[in-house]
């Protein structure tokens, strides 16, 4: 029961006492059977009037529910259920992240494959594309390039960026970019720069060095050139056994939130039981800088005896010989190692290149530099390395050629010659350089850098120099291609 139906009959039944009280009254009290006409009129118009409205409003009857549903007139429509489809829009267009570095003179289609991307179409675009020539440009960019990847479910691009890098502080990124799988691929280049993050990674050996400075999570690219820190057969990590240490400061190259590419070692600090030996990159006005130790003694040595792997001497330095074509005794101001065709001519020392070509009797042939007086000389080659010509710098180590028998030559061999200051000396008995050794001005230098790093990373410290960790060989590794 609502209020108003409440108050309503309350009101009713006050109204009917209220007649049957007046009835009685004027039944049994003269002075009410007497009340003038018109009193009991005005009475009437005042009090029942208002009794009466009251019961009126009072007793009406409320809305009900189903009144109030009926005037808003709902009608229920049947919607299609699309759950399924919006379910499949979102599988297909989620995408995976995916990175990889390219080979060396790796097809585009053969790239795709080993990041699970199945896409003709973007690979004719590419094809097809002069404007960019992305296809042309990683063929000349080498190998170890950044390729990072968003790719559909199907195996389609959404977008693919490939980091080509120059010599500077930056490169070319390349970028295919699609908004769905069914679309077409647009390309486009734009130059990016990096910028250097000096990383350290430590750890200890645990089998082969390679493998444990790989576990570490030193790349590969950085493993090869802390090697080639060292004379190969002088390299101390051939020596590491398992349960001592390393430590390995690096550069990385970031854009764009990604490690586009790998600079050189900064430092290298190993630890052989109780001894440690530690070996800093300077910038000492050479080409590519030089790696010393804390007393500022070079981590190579100077100059090799011998410029190639193969060390079987055929014919030494002889001022009295009979040549085996001619028959002539004349001096043999060289020495010959015997090598099979092909095997690898290194740099002797840092140098300029003055001669590379073909000799009359000495076939194709380099002449290199060194400096204060040095020069070298290699013959009979069969191949002269790529980039070596006049005025070419060379580094210690560095492949020049390779041995052949060219000019006069009865076998493959390398004849190798040092001067100084224009005479040819025994290169295997004369007293050569055997480290290079800093001036006070840069070893007050690398001393800076040095304290440097080791507050920086806290590295270990050491005061064993370069030589004694290359002579203390400790038990040789077997070396793990």
């Amino acid at each position: 029961m609502t209020c108003q139906s409440f108050f309503g009959r309350q009101l009713r039944q006050l109204g009917q006492q209220a007649i049957s009280f007046v009835a009685e009254k004027a039944a049994s009290d003269p002075r009410w059977r007497n009340l003038s006409r018109p009193s009991a009129l005005a009475a009437g118009i005042f009090i029942m009037p208002a009794i009466a409205v009251s019961a009126a409003y009072f007793s009406r009857p409320a809305p009900t529910v189903e009144t109030i549903v009926q005037h808003e007139n709902i009608t229920a429509l049947d919607m299609p259920d699309v759950s399924a489809q919006i379910a499949q829009i979102s599988v297909s267009s989620a995408t995976v992240s995916r990175t990889a570095r390219t080979a060396k003179n790796e097809p585009l289609p053969r790239l795709f494959a080993r990041m699970g991307i199945t896409d003709p179409k973007a690979l004719d675009t590419v094809t097809k594309d002069r404007r960019h020539a992305l296809a042309a440009s990683m063929r000349k960019a080498g190998a170890n390039q950044l390729v990072t990847a968003e790719v559909f479910p199907s195996g389609s691009i959404k977008t693919l960026s490939v980091y080509l890098e120059n010599k500077g502080m930056g490169g070319k990124m390349f970028t295919l970019n699609r908004t769905s799988p069914e679309s077409d691929v647009a390309i486009s280049s734009r130059p990016f720069r990096f910028r250097m993050h000096e990383t350290l990674v430590s750890g200890k050996v645990q089998g082969a060095i390679d493998r444990s400075l790989s576990r570490a999570g030193l790349p590969a690219v950085v493993i090869r050139q802390v090697h080639a820190i060292f004379d190969r057969d002088r390299d101390p990590l051939w020596s590491m056994n398992k349960g001592d240490q390393f430590w390995v400061v690096y550069e990385k190259k970031q854009a764009n939130d990604h490690v586009v590419g790998y600079g050189k070692p900064l430092a290298v600090v190993l630890r052989r039981g109780h001894r440690t030996f530690s070996y800093y990159w300077l910038n000492d006005g050479s080409q590519a800088g030089s790696y010393y130790d804390k007393e500022g003694m070079t981590a190579r040595r100077a100059f090799l005896r011998v410029p190639l792997d193969v060390r079987a001497v055929s014919s030494g330095f002889n001022r009295v010989r009979k040549h085996p074509i001619t028959g002539v005794v004349r001096p043999h101001l060289g020495t010959d190692f015997s090598a099979p065709k092909g095997a690898v001519v290194r740099a002797a020392s840092d140098g300029v290149v003055r001669k590379a070509g073909w000799g009359t009797g000495f076939g194709k042939h380099i002449l290199i530099d060194h400096g204060n007086g040095y020069e070298t000389v290699y013959a009979h080659l069969s191949v002269i390395s790529k980039g070596i010509r006049p005025g070419s710098h060379v580094t210690i180590s560095q492949q020049i050629g390779r041995v052949g028998m060219t000019g006069l030559a009865t076998g493959p061999h390398l004849h190798y010659e040092l001067r100084f200051h224009k005479q040819q000396i025994n290169p295997m008995t004369a007293k050569i350089p055997t480290a290079r050794a800093l001036s006070s001005s840069k070893k007050t230098r690398l001393k800076a850098d040095i304290a440097a790093l080791e507050k920086k990373f806290d590295l270990p410290t050491g005061k064993s120099s370069a030589s004694t960790a290359q002579a203390d060989k400790g038990k040789p590794q077997k070396k793990v291609n």
